[in-house]
């Protein structure tokens, strides 16, 4: 809010980007750009940054837009999401569901714009860069653009999406 609609209005409503070179991340919302270039300064590996990179207490202006998800994979394919971490914005804006699965989310059109949009972060292992026209039915004069970065494991699998950090920014 009070940032220009410019951001908002360049990308139509579910319109996708991949937001992987650095001169592409300069015409993002800024908020999403400095949440990208965050993650790209403090990864040991750019391509497979890890939760390890993160360190909350360096972004703190972004946090009231962040949620960090844990992936839930059956039989080794993307089946759920679980709320690790929810920003003081998202609860306002979607209601308290830090802990829950995505899939028990009360909305079905956030329900199911979520699951999408996270299944593709999993499926590509690249940044997904978004927007809506509309936050959902009942507050459908609220914009938003929305960017999901993986995090990867660091154990085993290094080629394994683990959990995904996600930031919202809402515009009326």
């Amino acid at each position: 809010m009070g940032v220009s609609d410019k951001y908002f209005d360049d990308l139509k409503d579910g319109d996708v980007q991949h937001a992987l070179d650095k001169e592409g991340v300069e015409d993002l919302h800024p908020f999403i750009a400095e949440l990208i270039n965050y993650i790209w300064e403090n990864a040991d590996n750019l391509n497979r940054p890890k939760r390890k990179d993160i360190v909350p207490k360096e972004m703190q202006p972004l946090l009231p837009a962040i949620s960090i998800f844990d992936i839930i994979y059956e039989d080794g394919a993307f089946k759920d999401l679980q709320v690790r971490l929810q920003g003081t914005e998202l609860v306002a804006a979607y209601g308290e569901v830090t802990g829950s699965k995505i899939s028990e989310y009360s909305i079905e059109s956030v329900r199911i714009r979520m699951l999408g949009d996270c299944k593709l972060v999993v499926d590509t292992k690249e940044i997904i860069v978004g927007s809506a026209s509309s936050l959902h039915e009942e507050k459908s004069f609220i914009k938003l653009v929305k960017v999901y970065i993986p995090l990867f494991d660091d154990a085993e699998n290094k080629d394994k999406v683990t959990q995904i950090i996600s930031l919202v920014k809402f515009s009326s």
